[in-house]
């Protein structure tokens, strides 16, 4: 836990798509929160938009999100051939 709490700087990507267990929850909030309260840096990518990824996880973790991050959406679909 504190290895990933306290790097410089930690990438969480696809967030949502592991199970919504309650160790996984509740795991995912001590690292934010720590990361948070200590003002590390932290990248965070989701297939999901920010409301969708709102109803997946946690309150208290997409508080933290809200409070401290930047958050960038993909405005347009991208098209295949």
């Amino acid at each position: 836990m504190d290895k990933y709490s306290n790097a410089h700087l930690l990438v969480l990507d696809d967030l949502g798509a592991e199970k919504p267990t309650e160790f996984v929850i509740t795991t995912l909030y001590l690292i934010i929160n720590r990361r948070y309260e200590n003002m590390l840096t932290t990248v965070i990518t989701s297939n999901y938009d920010y409301n969708d990824l709102a109803d997946i996880i946690d309150e208290r973790i997409i508080d933290r999100i809200d409070r401290s991050y930047l958050i960038f959406e993909k405005t347009a679909k991208w098209k295949t051939k």
